[in-house]
């Protein structure tokens, strides 16, 4: 991770949105595996901050699609992202792989 300065008002929501993608790569994907992986990557590039978390357990299910999701969780990592005014997306090759990408520019 490299050091990264955020500005109060995106790093609340930030830390939030970690720990509720760390929460389920936990229950759901490394749910009764001795291992895994479980990375949390954070870098810059000018005003532009990428976040991603990714695990190698279980996948999201083929139908997985962040838009309609109905769990709390997931509703909640939607909502935190669009707060932070940023880019959500996901992957499941070759882990599932969230990344979020966001402006730290105070709007």
């Amino acid at each position: 991770m490299e050091a990264v300065e955020i500005d109060i008002d995106k790093a609340i929501p930030c830390g939030l949105l970690v720990n509720e993608l760390i929460s389920n790569a936990l229950k759901h994907g490394l749910k009764n595996q001795a291992t895994g992986l479980l990375a949390i990557k954070l870098k810059r590039c000018n005003e532009v901050i990428t976040l991603t978390v990714e695990n190698n357990g279980t996948p999201l299910p083929d139908n997985f699609d962040l838009e309609k999701t109905e769990t709390l969780g997931m509703q909640l990592i939607a909502s935190l992202a669009q707060q932070l005014n940023g880019e959500l997306s996901y992957k499941i090759e070759p882990h599932t792989i969230f990344e979020l990408r966001f402006n730290d520019l105070i709007d």
